[in-house]
């Protein structure tokens, strides 16, 4: 890092040393160095109320500073003096939106540097503004801190650069930005306001993971599921079927391109998310009656269990039921026209769960079996109606000619 202090003001004497320790401990705190850099780190926080005026690079070598005490002792630094350290860097922020408008920008440090500089800027404050949400819990800060993140974010992938200047801190911070609307959401009283935060927290995770997943699959993963999540919540917030379906359907890609992500190296975790894939589908047949999210519901049931089928024999069975389930509501809904394997594949499904219970002496669902015999009885009956009735049908076809 380059030596910034060059100030002839009469604090710059008492901060003469302030310049080879920023330097030393600008990337961690040091063994050697740390606590010096600290305690003069503190002295600066304490009588320096605006660096508005100071140049940039000291300006980001001291909100550097200030975040790494931050991450090492959050406590040392009061909420008033955190609250400075937070206008420090909105001050940092502002002092590149004018270096960008300086004739002599060129002359003195690239725009490339600059913006990313900038980005910094932003997401430090944000996790500042993160800080004192956790502990006051006041709906300022959490606003603050999703801004600042969102601005972050967008900075980072601005189309102005190509290559963008960084990507996956957008995607970090896209995830913040998600987080804390997540959070403001929590704290609303009326239906309005928690879906509009909602709303934030859904678009940030979807940001976040549709340019993660170009390189973490894991973190994109991760940002689907949030997404799905608050998806379902939007859901629900809803009065009309439209807005319930529209949001339900956001839910469901969203679990199951998490399930996708996650599928070769986390099998028990993307059997998860596929069975929360399917009871999306499942919501939305009961909102639309479309035959195809039955089929939907059906197919990431099965799917879901199939992949625990070697190991938890009791979840598959389990997740096989409400294949079946869904297998013989198909079968009666399209009144055997998706042909008569949907229901030979409900009669499998209930018997492989009646199996495995009568096997295993398991007697904890004794309601529940009671319905599986039921249903099975039904289906079986249903079927052979249905083989009757296609019989006479084919018959008296045949017999037309």
């Amino acid at each position: 890092m380059m030596n910034a202090l060059q100030e002839t003001s009469s604090w710059a004497q008492e901060f003469e040393n302030l310049p080879e320790l920023l330097e030393q401990n600008y990337e961690c705190l040091t063994k050697e160095t740390g606590q010096e850099c600290t305690k003069l780190f503190m002295t600066f926080l304490n009588e320096v109320k605006t660096i508005r005026d100071k140049d940039v690079i000291l300006v980001k070598q001291i909100t550097k500073i200030g975040s790494n005490i931050l991450k090492s002792n959050s406590d040392l630094i009061d909420d008033e003096l955190k609250q400075r350290l937070l206008q420090y860097n909105h001050e940092g922020a502002q002092i590149i939106d004018d270096l960008l408008t300086d004739t002599y920008l060129d002359q003195y440090i690239d725009e490339y540097r600059l913006i990313k500089m900038k980005s910094h800027f932003l997401s430090h404050a944000g996790s500042i503004a993160n800080n004192l949400f956790v502990k006051n819990r006041q709906i300022e800060f959490a606003e603050i801190w999703y801004q600042d993140c969102l601005d972050s974010a967008n900075i980072s992938i601005s189309e102005e650069f190509n290559p963008p200047i960084d990507p996956k801190h957008a995607t970090h911070n896209f995830s913040l930005a998600a987080k804390s609307a997540f959070e403001i959401s929590r704290k609303m009283d009326n239906d309005k306001d928690e879906r509009y935060w909602l709303e934030r927290s859904y678009y940030g995770n979807i940001d976040s993971a549709e340019i993660r997943e170009q390189f973490e699959f894991d973190g994109a993963a991760l940002s689907f599921e949030l997404a799905g999540k608050s998806a379902f919540k939007l859901s629900d917030l809803y009065e009309t079927a439209p807005e319930q379906t529209r949001w339900m359907k956001n839910s469901y890609y969203s679990n199951k391109n998490a399930a996708k992500l996650l599928f070769e190296h986390d099998k028990k975790h993307s059997a998860e998310l596929f069975e929360c894939a399917a009871e999306r589908a499942a919501d939305i047949y009961w909102l639309t009656k479309e035959l195809k999210w039955a089929e939907g519901a059906y197919r990431y049931f099965k799917k879901s269990a199939e992949m625990v089928s070697e190991t938890d024999k009791k979840i598959y069975v389990d997740r096989r039921y409400f294949a079946g389930n869904w297998a013989a509501a198909i079968f009666v809904v399209s009144s055997g026209r998706k042909g008569n394997h949907w229901a030979r594949d409900a009669i499998r499904s209930y018997r492989d769960y009646l199996h495995y219970y009568k096997i295993n002496n398991d007697t904890e669902r004794p309601v529940v079996i009671k319905q599986v015999k039921q249903d099975l009885s039904k289906v079986i009956s249903s079927l052979k109606e249905f083989k009757t009735s296609y019989s006479r049908r084919r018959h008296n076809s045949t017999f037309s000619f």
